[in-house]
């Protein structure tokens, strides 16, 4: 069965991207496999890339506007699945009037969020998400809030293109119930898989003092507030511990942990900005816990599962799916709301190493049982394929 990707340009480089890669691995032997890419990427064996102008805006605007324009029939005839994995909308009602199946992928909310974000906790937020989109928006700059202010209403657009599709697929059972809360004409196309396990091992060989991985840049809805607050409240304590803030930061966020690292000389605070995946891997083998402060309703976090799998005791905010990624693993007692997260990682960093690794060991071993990846492979082909 032949198997079209309509993959636009990937700007953020995230969880999403990371899982697109990793299904397209496991969908290789069930499939010919070609990718319509918005850039140009090496190729891969089983997988076929062709690039296409009109998927390279990262955008979502311009490319539902290059993607309407563009001549794609050729790609979606050859084709018996069509499958889009983040935001190449358009393509849907062509590829269904060509009678083809469409199967399209979610990582975040677009069906409810001109942004795909939804504050914590969506029962509170429900009825006000178009509002915070608009004003998270208009804090970046007066373009970005003329924009919002002009397309908030784009959701209902994603609404009416994803009812066309065959199926969509939801990254947690949190994330289900959101979109359907929130699209419910979707309900009975829902379905859910969880995203597939980073490859990558690590051999732990931890530092002899508590060191912290947060990896979420300067976003605030990623929680870099709480994690400058973890960082004070460390040192504050007194206590010897290092912190490590990977990712973009912009020049505000990087004043304030050049402040707190000048003011807290028994904390080591280093700020490394975006670092290649396998500098992050290597920080692993070293680290304690890593924190993971978010504010929205995370879909999916792979932040949480890297940890959980690398043996690193994740600290994590009760928010979207975390607590459903970690339900029965003993790292539980570290996910918490999101203003408590200095206070559990005061407590890591109090404790002994071998109480936390145990803690890690056992949580790695629920998470991989819960992410197994030929149940996850047998999903998507079943849903990809109608069951067929």
């Amino acid at each position: 069965m032949r198997l079209l990707v309509v993959k636009e340009r990937w700007h953020d480089r995230g969880g999403g991207e990371l899982a697109t890669r990793l299904i397209l691995r496991l969908l290789k032997d069930s499939f010919d496999v070609v990718v319509l890419a918005g850039e140009r990427e090496e190729e891969e064996p089983g997988i076929k890339y062709v690039y296409h102008p009109a998927l390279s805006r990262g955008h979502k605007h311009g490319l539902w506007l290059l993607t309407s324009l563009a001549d794609l029939s050729t790609y979606i005839r050859a084709a018996d699945v069509v499958y889009i994995p983040r935001y190449a909308y358009p393509v849907i009602p062509l590829a269904k009037k060509l009678g083809k199946r469409v199967v399209v992928h979610l990582h975040g909310y677009a069906p409810a969020s001109y942004t795909s974000v939804v504050y914590a906790p969506y029962e509170l937020e429900r009825g006000r998400v178009a509002r915070r989109d608009v004003a998270a928006e208009c804090r970046k700059g007066p373009l970005q809030c003329l924009a919002a202010g002009l397309t908030w209403w784009t959701p209902r657009l994603v609404r009416r293109w994803l009812a066309l599709a065959d199926a969509v697929i939801c990254v947690s059972k949190r994330h289900a119930s959101i979109v359907a809360a929130e699209a419910p004409e979707l309900r009975g196309k829902i379905h859910v898989v969880y995203n597939p396990p980073p490859p990558e091992t690590v051999a732990k060989n931890p530092a002899e003092t508590p060191t912290f991985i947060y990896a979420g840049g300067g976003e605030a809805i990623k929680g870099f507030h709480i994690a400058a607050k973890t960082a004070k409240t460390l040192g504050e304590s007194g206590v010897r511990a290092a912190m490590y803030f990977t990712g973009r930061y912009g020049n505000r966020e990087a004043q304030l942990i050049a402040a707190i690292r000048a003011r807290y000389p028994n904390l080591h605070v280093e700020l490394l900005g975006y670092i290649p995946r396998r500098e992050l891997i290597a920080l692993h083998s070293r680290a304690w816990a890593r924190l993971v402060p978010s504010i929205w309703e995370e879909t999916f976090s792979y932040a949480v599962v890297e940890a959980a799998l690398w043996e690193t005791l994740p600290i994590a905010s009760a928010v979207g799916a975390i607590p459903e990624i970690l339900e029965g693993a003993p790292a539980m007692k570290y996910v918490t709301p999101p203003q408590e997260i200095p206070r559990k990682a005061l407590e890591a960093a109090q404790a002994q190493y071998d109480t936390l690794g145990n803690l890690a060991a056992k949580t790695k071993e629920a998470v991989r049982r819960k992410l197994e990846e030929q149940e996850i492979k047998k999903s998507l082909v079943e849903i990809l394929t109608g069951g067929t």
